[in-house]
C-alpha cells in the first residue's frame, strides 16, 4: 500500500497560520484599544497551540505516508490588503522556514508541492514564487502550477485555486465542473485523464464523485480568526487533510482526518474494475 496524503493553506506567518512552536516566543500580548487585531493576537498562543497540537496529532495518524502533496499557499505573504496588521511573522524568508518545518512534520518520502495563491505566495515586483525557496529547503521532488502524479496507477488533478460557494448545496458544484473539464481537456489529448481531482483554496471540506472518478476539495491548515473570515465569510471552515491508501491489487481507499470530529472517516474510493 502507497499512502498519498494532501495538505494546503498553512498560511504560515499569520497570527492563526500553522505555526510551529519553536517560532511563537516572538509573540508577546499586546496592550491596546479593544479591537478585532488585539482581541486576536491576545489569543494567538492559545489558537496556535491548539492548531499545531491538532496537526501533529494527524500527522501521526497517517504514518506511512508515500507522497505528500502540498496544494497551495504555503505561507501568508506581506499581507498588504490589512497593512500587515495579521502577521505573526513579517518576514517572509522566515514564513519559508515555517512552512518547510510544517512539511517536514509529516515526514513524507517524496513531496511534491504547488504553487498557491499569487496574493500570499508571490512578490509581485520580482516575480518571486516562495514555494519554490520552500521546496529547496525540503528538497522536494517536484513544484508545480498545474499536476498529474500518478501512484499504482490512479492519477491525480492537482490544482489550488478553486471558486468558492456562498450556499452549503453548492459547494460540490465547483468540484464536479473541475472533473468534467479535466475530461474535455483529456479527450483532446491535451492532459491526462484525473482519476482524483483535487482542489484547495477555499478552506472548507468537501467532496464528489461515481463509480469512475472522485472531485476532493481539500481542509485548510490555517486556524479561525483571521480578519476576512470573521467579516466577511458565514460558512464552516475546516482544519486538516485528506488521504489515500492505494494497494497494487488495485484496491482503493481515501479518508479525511478534520479536528472536532471524534473518529477518521474511511471509505472505499471508487471500483478499480472502472476506468
Amino acid at each position: 500500500m502507497k499512502r498519498v496524503a494532501i495538505i494546503a493553506d498553512l498560511h504560515c506567518g499569520h497570527i492563526v497560520g500553522l505555526t510551529p512552536p519553536s517560532y511563537l516566543h516572538g509573540q508577546q500580548p499586546l496592550d491596546g484599544p479593544y479591537d478585532f487585531v488585539t482581541k486576536v493576537r491576545n489569543k494567538a498562543f492559545d489558537i496556535a497551540a491548539q492548531v499545531w497540537a491538532g496537526y501533529v496529532a494527524i500527522c501521526k495518524a497517517i504514518q506511512p505516508v508515500h507522497l505528500l502533496i502540498v496544494n497551495g499557499d504555503c505561507v501568508e505573504g506581506l499581507n498588504d490588503k490589512n497593512g500587515g496588521a495579521e502577521l505573526a511573522e513579517s518576514d517572509v524568508n522566515v514564513q519559508v522556514k515555517m512552512a518547510a518545518e510544517c512539511i517536514r512534520q509529516v515526514g513524507a518520502q517524496k513531496t511534491a508541492i504547488l504553487y498557491g495563491t499569487p496574493y500570499h505566495t508571490s512578490n509581485m515586483q520580482d516575480g518571486m514564487q516562495y514555494e519554490n525557496n520552500v521546496a529547496q529547503i525540503i528538497k522536494a521532488d517536484h513544484v508545480g502550477a498545474h499536476d498529474w502524479p500518478e501512484v499504482e496507477g490512479v492519477v491525480f488533478d492537482v490544482k489550488h485555486f478553486i471558486s468558492k460557494s456562498a450556499v452549503p448545496y453548492g459547494r460540490s458544484t465547483a468540484i464536479r465542473r473541475a472533473a468534467f473539464w479535466n475530461m474535455v481537456w483529456a479527450d483532446r489529448g491535451a492532459q491526462p485523464r484525473g482519476s482524483v481531482v483535487v482542489r484547495s483554496h477555499v478552506h472548507y471540506f468537501d467532496f464528489s464523485g461515481d463509480a469512475r472518478r472522485l472531485g476532493v476539495i481539500t481542509p485548510a491548515l490555517q486556524g479561525f480568526g483571521s480578519k476576512y473570515g470573521v467579516r466577511d465569510c458565514q460558512g464552516i471552515v475546516d482544519f486538516g487533510l485528506v488521504w489515500f491508501d492505494l494497494y497494487d491489487g488495485g484496491h482503493k481507499e481515501w479518508g479525511w482526518d478534520i479536528m472536532g470530529y471524534e473518529v477518521t472517516k474511511k471509505m472505499d474510493m471508487f471500483d478499480s474494475r472502472l476506468k
